[in-house]
């Protein structure tokens, strides 16, 4: 069995500097799924990245697409960087 048979699927998290699918992708980040069943995947946990977006534009964390049974929750916290 080769490696690619042994995954579910791929999908991306885009953080952007926009709207969702047309802002500019700031950080990526690709989850890969295992093809078993019941097999928890870990989450992501990315601190301290300190991005920084544009002036009066909203920041988007978004999934680039789902896979059929999962679920997914994402959270996102930021600040105001000022003057």
């Amino acid at each position: 069995m080769t490696r690619r048979a042994c995954r579910r699927g791929k999908p991306t998290v885009n953080l952007r500097d926009g709207a969702t699918g047309t802002g500019t992708a700031l950080w990526t980040h690709e989850v890969v799924i295992s093809a078993g069943t019941g097999e928890d995947t870990p989450p992501v946990n990315a601190c301290g990245l300190n991005i920084v977006g544009g002036a009066a534009t909203a920041m988007t964390l978004e999934w680039s697409g789902g896979l059929a049974n999962l679920v997914e929750a994402m959270s996102l916290s930021g600040y105001d960087a000022g003057p």
